[in-house]
Formats: structure tokens, sequence, C-alpha cells
């Protein structure tokens, strides 16, 4: 495919992408049968021919540095990572992955540096700002982190970053601010809240429920995705 395709750098990057996923798949081990060893080195040799279609492309290509990274990083080679970030220095994603590598390496001076970039170049993105935050919690400035997801109130659903400040500061959430953050659904007032909760129970009783099953069913298998049994399991 790449000989009948030479100059499409999208194709190019579009496989090196589908390389990446699908070695992130067998790394989960879910989707296909087959033991942890084998799926380990399916996954390393998935990664391998994602840089080897990407090596040539990354420094004049920044999403094929990132995407270089990402796969660098996937395969837990720390320095190649960092290493193939720094070839798009400057573009926000990646100094994201710099900021991680550095973060991960101990660096947080470097780190902090690397995700303010970031932060400021997604102005209201709350992947970068948490990223940011989480950085300058770890490098013990809790102040300047509170701030900045102090602006994200309202905004995103309650995450672990956000529970870990809540944690420090041993602060208390009105009901409003639960609602804000997405740790409850609804909120009603004392004299409601009976009438209420049966109004709710009446609706989910009424919807089918084999499309109920189909829907939790898709639900979990994207948390699957996602890694959830493996960081709960880690954690």
């Amino acid at each position: 495919l790449l000989e009948q395709e030479p100059e499409n750098v999208d194709f190019k990057l579009g496989l090196a992408r589908s390389l990446v996923v699908d070695a992130q798949l067998r790394r989960s081990g879910k989707p296909m049968a087959g033991s942890p060893e084998e799926m380990a080195a399916l996954a390393k040799k998935n990664l391998d021919e994602a840089a080897a279609v990407l090596q040539p492309l990354a420094k004049g290509n920044a999403r094929a540095a990132v995407l270089l990274g990402e796969a660098r990083w996937r395969q837990g080679d720390i320095k190649a990572a960092q290493e193939s970030f720094a070839l798009a220095a400057g573009d926000p994603i990646a100094e994201m992955g710099l900021a991680m590598t550095a973060a991960t390496t101990g660096n947080f001076k470097k780190a902090v540096a690397h995700s303010a970039v970031a932060s400021r170049a997604f102005p209201g993105c709350s992947p970068a700002i948490h990223l940011h935050a989480g950085i300058l919690i770890r490098n013990g400035n809790q102040k300047e982190a509170a701030s900045l997801l102090n602006g994200l109130l309202g905004k995103d659903p309650l995450d672990p970053l956000t529970l870990h400040l809540l944690s420090l500061t041993g602060d208390s959430m009105t009901a409003k601010e639960m609602l804000d953050y997405g740790v409850a659904n609804w909120i009603f007032p004392n004299n409601k809240l009976d009438a209420e909760t049966r109004k709710i129970a009446r609706r989910i009783a009424n919807i089918d429920s084999e499309l109920l099953n189909l829907s939790k069913t898709l639900v979990n298998r994207i948390f699957e995705q996602q890694g959830y049994s493996h960081s709960m399991k880690s954690s």
C-alpha cells in the first residue's frame, strides 16, 4: 500500500495511526484471543511498524512527530518519545507530550514549562489545563493549580485531578457545585425529592429493557477501551 501511494503523507499517517491503535488494543488483551505474552509481542511489532512509517515523516511534519512520540510512549521508551515530541517542539500537542515525558523522568521544572506552553496555546481546553494543573500539583504548587481548575468549574465533570485537589484542600461541596461538576445528575428541594425520584424511575422503567441493556453494554465497552478496568486494577 505504501508503494502505491508513496507521496500521500495523510495516508501514511492514517496507516500509522491504525497500527498504534491496534497495538493499544492488543496490549489490553480484550479484543482478540491470545496469551499476554503473545499480545505484547504483537503490540511491539505493530508499534515498530508504525515507527518505521513515521520516522522519515516526523522531521517535516508535526502530526507525524507527535504520533511517533505517542507510539514510542506506548512502547514504554520514554527517551525516544521525548526525542520524537521534540521534533515538533512549539506545537501544543507536542508540548503536552514533552511535559508528560519530563514529568515521568522527574524533571518537573521542565514539565511545568512545557505544560504551560500547551495550556496557553489551548485556552479553555480542559485536557491541556488538567495536564498543567496536575504537573503543578506534583511540583508542589497547589495554589496555582487550584486557580487553573477553578476556571473550569461548571464546564467539566469532576475528574480524578479535581478530586485530588479537593483532597488536598479539604473543601466540601454544595449541591449546586456537585451538579455543576457532574457528580449529581439532578438536585431537587426536599419536599419534591420523592416525587421527582419516582418520576425518573418511571421514565427508565418505560424504556425497552433490551434497548437499555444494549446502551449499557456500549457504554461499558467504551470504558473498557479507555482502560478503566486496567487502571482500577493498577490502583
